[in-house]
Protein backbone atom coordinates (compact mmCIF):
# COMPACT_ATOMS: atom_id res chain seq x y z
CA UNK A 1 0.00 0.00 0.00
CA UNK A 2 1.69 3.30 -0.94
CA UNK A 3 0.25 6.31 0.85
CA UNK A 4 -0.53 9.39 -0.70
CA UNK A 5 2.40 12.19 -1.58
CA UNK A 6 0.41 14.94 0.68
CA UNK A 7 0.83 12.36 3.56
CA UNK A 8 4.03 11.52 2.60
CA UNK A 9 5.16 15.34 3.15
CA UNK A 10 3.49 15.57 6.07
CA UNK A 11 5.48 12.81 7.46
CA UNK A 12 8.40 14.15 6.11
CA UNK A 13 7.81 17.47 7.55
CA UNK A 14 7.28 16.39 11.18
CA UNK A 15 10.08 14.44 11.16
CA UNK A 16 12.38 17.63 10.14
CA UNK A 17 10.26 19.48 12.95
CA UNK A 18 11.81 16.95 15.16
CA UNK A 19 14.82 17.05 14.64
CA UNK A 20 14.76 20.87 14.88
CA UNK A 21 13.53 20.60 18.16
CA UNK A 22 15.78 18.19 19.18
CA UNK A 23 18.31 20.08 17.99
CA UNK A 24 17.45 23.81 19.69
CA UNK A 25 16.77 21.65 22.94
CA UNK A 26 20.21 19.87 22.65
CA UNK A 27 21.93 23.52 22.43
CA UNK A 28 24.59 22.08 20.07
CA UNK A 29 23.71 23.32 17.03
CA UNK A 30 25.33 26.26 15.44
CA UNK A 31 27.67 26.36 18.90
CA UNK A 32 31.47 26.52 18.66
CA UNK A 33 32.65 23.55 20.90
CA UNK A 34 35.10 24.97 23.83
CA UNK A 35 38.24 23.15 21.95
CA UNK A 36 37.80 25.35 19.18
CA UNK A 37 38.18 28.04 20.99
CA UNK A 38 40.78 27.76 23.39
CA UNK A 39 42.98 26.40 20.31
CA UNK A 40 45.67 29.56 19.51
CA UNK A 41 45.60 31.55 16.38
CA UNK A 42 47.78 31.37 14.05
CA UNK A 43 50.65 33.81 13.51
CA UNK A 44 50.29 36.31 11.27
CA UNK A 45 52.45 35.42 8.05
CA UNK A 46 55.76 37.92 8.34
CA UNK A 47 55.52 37.58 12.13
CA UNK A 48 58.32 35.76 12.75
CA UNK A 49 61.17 38.46 13.01
CA UNK A 50 64.25 37.71 14.86
CA UNK A 51 65.86 40.18 17.29
CA UNK A 52 67.33 42.26 14.37
CA UNK A 53 63.91 42.80 12.74
CA UNK A 54 64.90 39.93 9.76
CA UNK A 55 61.80 38.21 8.55
CA UNK A 56 63.16 34.47 8.10
CA UNK A 57 59.85 33.22 6.62
CA UNK A 58 60.58 35.18 3.43
CA UNK A 59 64.10 34.27 3.62
CA UNK A 60 66.54 37.13 5.44
CA UNK A 61 68.82 36.71 7.90
CA UNK A 62 71.08 39.32 9.61
CA UNK A 63 73.80 39.91 8.23
CA UNK A 64 76.84 42.04 10.43
CA UNK A 65 78.98 42.57 7.93
CA UNK A 66 76.47 44.41 5.88
CA UNK A 67 74.49 45.41 8.44
CA UNK A 68 71.38 45.13 7.23
CA UNK A 69 68.95 41.85 6.89
CA UNK A 70 69.85 40.30 3.25
CA UNK A 71 68.65 36.91 1.90
CA UNK A 72 71.92 34.54 1.32
CA UNK A 73 71.31 33.89 -1.94
CA UNK A 74 70.93 37.15 -3.36
CA UNK A 75 73.91 38.29 -1.28
CA UNK A 76 76.04 35.75 -3.15
CA UNK A 77 74.51 37.66 -6.43
CA UNK A 78 75.51 41.10 -5.06
CA UNK A 79 79.35 40.39 -3.89
CA UNK A 80 80.24 37.13 -5.99
CA UNK A 81 84.04 39.28 -6.03
CA UNK A 82 83.95 39.00 -2.57
CA UNK A 83 83.75 35.66 -2.62
CA UNK A 84 80.39 34.64 -1.49
CA UNK A 85 78.78 32.06 -2.99
CA UNK A 86 75.34 30.33 -2.20
CA UNK A 87 75.91 28.41 0.63
CA UNK A 88 75.52 28.22 4.13
CA UNK A 89 79.15 28.11 5.08
CA UNK A 90 79.95 31.13 3.26
CA UNK A 91 76.92 33.07 4.00
CA UNK A 92 78.18 32.10 7.52
CA UNK A 93 81.65 33.58 7.44
CA UNK A 94 81.02 36.34 5.20
CA UNK A 95 78.26 37.67 7.83
CA UNK A 96 80.04 36.91 11.26
CA UNK A 97 80.16 40.00 13.30
CA UNK A 98 84.04 39.27 13.71
CA UNK A 99 84.15 39.80 9.96
CA UNK A 100 81.94 42.91 10.09
CA UNK A 101 84.35 44.24 12.89
CA UNK A 102 87.07 43.95 10.35
CA UNK A 103 85.34 45.24 7.45
CA UNK A 104 85.19 48.39 9.65
CA UNK A 105 88.20 48.71 10.89
CA UNK A 106 89.82 48.31 7.37
CA UNK A 107 87.59 51.04 6.37
CA UNK A 108 88.73 53.30 9.53
CA UNK A 109 92.29 52.87 8.05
Amino acid sequence: MTLNPLTQLKGRLAALAAVTLLCALSAGCGQVSKAADAAPAAPAVGADRDQHGCVGSAGYAWCAREARCVRPWELAQEKPSKGVVNTAESFAVYCAPSAASAASAAAQK
